[in-house]
């Protein structure tokens, strides 16, 4: 039966994908950290977030509103990564993802 789209398994070609796998999962937890720390720093927070232009097909700029959503997600996947890292825990359990699905994100079910 194939799996992941191989047709052969072999114990390489699996060691490789779940390397590969949470390699990714890494990186993009690194790169949400580093968006994390871009706006509350470089970004201005709220209020920096609220002076970007509207381009890319968005006619408006980000209200208060979605400049904190985005604020929420991005605290909450850095914190992901923390956790992640065992440089954090977390009481009571938390859904990660929550302020993503809220602020709209379309990639999460």
């Amino acid at each position: 039966m194939a799996v992941g789209g191989q047709a052969q398994l072999t114990t390489g070609g699996v060691d490789a994908r779940i390397n590969a796998l949470i390699q990714n999962v890494d990186d993009a937890l690194e790169a949400c950290s580093q968006f994390n720390t871009w706006i509350a720093g470089a970004g201005g927070g709220l209020a920096g977030l609220q002076l970007i232009p509207a381009g890319g097909g968005r006619a408006t700029i980000y209200t208060a509103g979605d400049a904190g959503s985005i604020i929420n997600i991005f605290t909450d996947l850095n914190k992901l990564r923390q956790v992640a890292h065992g440089l954090q825990t977390v009481s009571p359990v938390q859904d990660f993802f929550v302020n993503a699905r809220n602020g709209g994100s379309t990639a999460l079910p």
